[in-house]
């Protein structure tokens, strides 16, 4: 589980050889796609819970907090 403040930017980096995404379950946020050796950085505004995973993996699955 990871936990953010609202407004906060969120830094996700891929040190994989694979593209992965960052895609909430219900449809709140999608990364896109992050190539190897990229970093996104994204911000949350609507407090809650949220679970997500990789579109591309789907068994590579977290849960988001936003506070």
């Amino acid at each position: 589980m990871l936990s953010i403040r609202r407004g906060a930017p969120l830094t996700v980096t891929n040190t994989t050889a694979a593209p992965h995404t960052v895609t909430a379950d219900g449809g709140a946020f999608n990364s896109g796609t992050v190539s190897p050796n990229s970093t996104i950085t994204m911000t949350f505004s609507t407090p809650g819970t949220y679970p997500f995973h990789c579109q591309i993996h789907p068994y590579m699955t977290g849960t988001l907090t936003v506070i």
